[in-house]
């Protein structure tokens, strides 16, 4: 059995971050999951921007777990108005984050996962940004738009 190597090959697959400690992640993947009670949520990949070990965490939208997904995206130097939605979504992919990440308890395999139990404090002091939300652009029929010039009769 043959096959046809690449750069990739060269470099062993990329394991999971095993120690506890400080570490500058970065979003490699962004997935929609559902739990099996049906709360919605998100499953995101991180690779450590300096081994490349990597680490995944889960984001819940639940009234008990907003906190943490804007703290979340706080350390992301996610900003947005207030009222303002926040969704995580593949424009998420390629951002940095500074964290604490700890050990998980060990499972009944005796396997251990990293656990991201503090985020840093981004850039941005808050969240939200200063002012309004611009509105949103008004919507209008175009079939009332007799003469094409955008304005209504």
């Amino acid at each position: 059995m043959g096959f046809i190597p690449t750069e990739e090959h060269l470099r062993p697959p990329a394991t999971y971050i095993d120690q506890d400690g400080e570490y500058n992640l970065k979003i490699v993947n962004v997935e929609a999951v559902i739990a099996n009670s049906g709360t919605p949520g998100h499953k995101v990949k991180f690779a450590c921007t300096k081994s490349g070990q990597l680490c995944t965490d889960s984001f819940w939208e639940t009234e008990k777990a907003f906190w943490r997904i804007c703290r979340f995206a706080k350390a992301c130097s996610i900003q947005i108005f207030k009222g303002q939605e926040l969704e995580i979504d593949d424009s998420w992919i390629g951002k940095t984050l500074d964290c604490q990440i700890q050990m998980g308890e060990p499972n009944d395999k005796g396997d251990q996962y990293p656990e991201i139990v503090e985020f840093g404090p981004g850039k941005f002091e808050s969240l939200f940004k200063e002012g309004k939300a611009p509105a949103a652009p008004v919507k209008y029929d175009t079939k009332l738009d007799q003469e094409g010039d955008g304005e209504l009769w």
